[in-house]
């Protein structure tokens, strides 16, 4: 938590830009880029390590409770970054099995801006309240993403090879200078 991680990169194919997300970087910058926009992003690196830190140190100290009654006071005020301490504050709610304010974080967060990871962990609280595999209800006409959903996949996978080459080119004709798939581009058009 004391140091910035941060990813300069010259990548900016999707699969690659992921990769770097994966990494869990306080940043990233694609290349080329001007001196300024260097300063101004590590500048909001170390800002918001700076806010988040009370909240790091407890953690550091074994101290949950403590963190996790820091994030929600920092969210409660709505201040700077606090749809990241949301964020920890979920992930410490989940550790401690605590489902309704992880719950309670995500919901915050998508009802202020889109957050594909409040979206996974609603889907993540989801499941793990079930007490059976996971069931989709769809209505008729509903429409599932090819590419981006394991159902998807899945039926895409057991497609006769003719019928799937034609299926991917269709795919590929909707993506045009998006393919191979963006992920994100197939979750926003489905």
């Amino acid at each position: 938590f004391h140091s910035v991680f941060f990813m300069v990169t010259g990548e900016a194919t999707y699969e690659r830009v992921a990769e770097v997300v994966e990494n869990a970087p306080d940043d990233y910058l694609l290349k080329p880029f001007k001196p300024y926009a260097l300063e101004e992003r590590l500048t909001k690196a170390l800002t918001r390590k700076r806010v988040l830190a009370p909240i790091h140190r407890l953690m550091e100290g074994n101290r949950l409770d403590h963190a996790g009654t820091a994030c929600r006071a920092m969210v409660e005020r709505a201040g700077a970054y606090w749809i990241e301490a949301a964020r920890v504050g979920a992930e410490l709610a989940l550790h401690h099995d605590d489902l309704n304010a992880a719950q309670a974080y995500y919901t915050q967060v998508l009802n202020a801006r889109p957050a594909p990871w409040a979206r996974l962990g609603q889907a993540y609280i989801a499941q793990a309240r079930g007490n059976s595999a996971l069931q989709v209800r769809l209505e008729v006409g509903s429409r599932i993403p090819i590419a981006a959903t394991a159902m998807g996949r899945a039926w895409l996978a057991a497609l006769p090879q003719d019928r799937r080459a034609e299926v991917m080119e269709q795919l590929a004709g909707r993506a045009g200078d998006r393919w191979p798939v963006s992920l994100v581009w197939l979750i926003l058009v489905a």
